[in-house]
């Protein structure tokens, strides 16, 4: 039996220091984290290679049912850069809505918003992000 399924799943944004709202009607989301490394190995190495880190990048999207009376739209000056309760987008991803800390948490530009149908007629809307900065776990229970 899954100790994990997605249907208390939840996403969250807001603009700058405004207020956190729910994407409606959400069908799946997605968090893509990824560290970048450099190659330290020196010529006359023998044991094999030797790495460190590099930059963290990542994205995000969310796929949701389209509703004309929640679509979202971010303009140009939401999409400043992040800087944490300041200016920018700010993202919440929970995979158990009762439980954020089950979450990923920060600042985000969107990329892209893309509107589809589905094979049964079903409208969806994709919101697509980069990560901009660090993210971290969520920590609050229940909301953002």
């Amino acid at each position: 039996m899954a100790a994990f399924h997605g249907k208390s799943a939840m996403a969250w944004f807001r603009i700058a220091d405004g207020a956190w709202t729910q994407f409606t009607r959400v069908r799946s989301w997605t968090c893509s984290l990824t560290a970048a490394t450099a190659d330290t190995t020196g010529m006359a190495a023998t044991t094999g290679r030797t790495r460190i880190a590099g930059l963290n990048s990542g994205t995000c999207s969310i796929e949701c049912v389209y509703d004309s009376t929640t679509l979202i739209q971010v303009d140009e000056t939401d999409n400043d850069v992040f800087a944490a309760d300041t200016t920018g987008i700010q993202i919440e991803l929970y995979r158990d809505g009762t439980d954020a800390s089950k979450g990923y948490h920060g600042g985000a530009q969107c990329t892209g918003v893309d509107v589809s149908v589905a094979m049964d007629d079903t409208p969806i809307v994709t919101y697509n992000f980069e990560w901009v900065g660090e993210v971290t776990e969520a920590v609050v229970n229940g909301t953002p």
